[in-house]
């Protein structure tokens, strides 16, 4: 979910209108953001979460991509990126494309099929040359029905399935499956990568901040509308929030601002509060009187957990306080419940 509403409002903020011209855009200026920690790496096919993903997803391009105008990503939401379009062949074991031409990686080398094959040759581990093993390789799990990538001169590729698999294309359009240069080593990509996308890398420093810069010779026309995005490193969430409040940044996310945060009403956190724990208590009820035992007390043991994170929510005290008491005696009321149940169950 964290990924889908990141993704979406990267590309809306970012890209405008990408392919489409319904309202005129204003070109200029310089998206502030900020990261929760330095990514691991620039190197998403390395990396297995968002923090990577945000903030370096405009460097690349997919062979095709999930329509940022559409609310719900399906195969018929799919569009061109890299690809100018794409099909399956009678059995649904061998999916091909047609790329596009004209492209240009970043520093200035053509982009080809090659290149398609070479990515996915790396995923799968394919690839010989030890300066293009991937350090780490969290998605080389998804293609286990690849058996191969072929081409067919410069502008055609074909993925080569052991059984159907229609699921392949929506993987292919995700935000985690862009497509690499072959003439860039793995370690060079980790640092300092090179893609076809919209923005260019500039640098990145350690507990510091990630900049990226508008690509003069984007294929797509008239995109990127922005100069560049840049993100800062803050790792406390309460100085975050406080920066965009201040207006130092353009954006927030939903793991940093929450309901009770930009509605800072006692009576209603309270108000919301006891629904959520009714709701909570219900059904720990109805597992106590129907449930097996060990769910009971795992669910015993979850709220006993959650009473004690509410101390470190940057709640109002008071609030914290509430919900504590509220959950820790839940986790109690539980907890007795299964020691009855257990009773009875083995004693008789």
């Amino acid at each position: 979910m964290m990924r889908s509403v990141l993704a979406a409002t990267l590309f809306a903020a970012m890209l405008a209108a990408w392919g489409h011209s319904a309202m005129a855009q204003k070109a200029g200026g310089i998206l502030k953001l900020y990261h929760r920690g330095t990514p691991p790496s620039a190197s998403i096919h390395e990396e297995a979460t968002i923090s990577t993903v945000a903030p370096f997803m405009s460097v690349y391009n997919n062979l095709v991509m999930f329509d940022p105008h559409e609310d719900i990503n399906s195969l018929e939401t799919i569009i061109p990126d890299l690809a100018t379009e794409w099909s399956w062949n009678e059995d649904g074991t061998k999916l091909t494309f047609t790329l596009r031409e004209g492209v240009s990686w970043h520093d200035g080398k053509p982009f080809t099929s090659a290149d398609v094959k070479c990515t996915w040759d790396r995923i799968q581990g394919k690839d010989t040359d030890r300066a293009n093993r991937f350090q780490k390789n969290p998605r080389k799990s998804w293609y286990w029905n690849l058996e191969e990538v072929t081409t067919n001169g410069d502008y055609e590729a074909t993925f080569h399935l052991s059984q159907p698999q229609p699921s392949l294309l929506a993987l292919l359009a995700g935000g985690h499956s862009p497509v690499y240069p072959c003439h860039v080593d793995a370690r060079t990509m980790r640092t300092a990568p090179i893609g076809t996308g919209p923005f260019k890398f500039v640098e990145m420093k350690q507990n510091e901040s990630v900049v990226l810069a508008k690509n003069e010779n984007y294929w797509k026309e008239g995109l990127p509308y922005l100069d560049g995005h840049e993100w800062t490193i803050i790792r406390s969430r309460s100085t975050r929030v406080l920066g965009f409040i201040a207006g130092e940044f353009d954006m927030t996310f939903d793991s940093d601002v929450t309901i009770p945060l930009l509605t800072p009403s006692i009576l209603y956190n309270l108000i919301s509060a006891i629904g959520v724990n009714l709701q909570i208590f219900t059904q720990a009820y109805i597992m106590t009187d129907g449930g097996p035992v060990d769910s009971t007390l795992f669910y015993a043991l979850y709220l006993y957990r959650n009473a004690f994170n509410y101390s470190d929510l940057g709640y109002a005290s008071a609030m914290s306080w509430i919900l504590f008491v509220l959950n820790l005696a839940l986790a109690l009321f539980v907890f007795a419940r299964a020691r009855r149940w257990v009773r009875y169950e083995v004693v008789g």
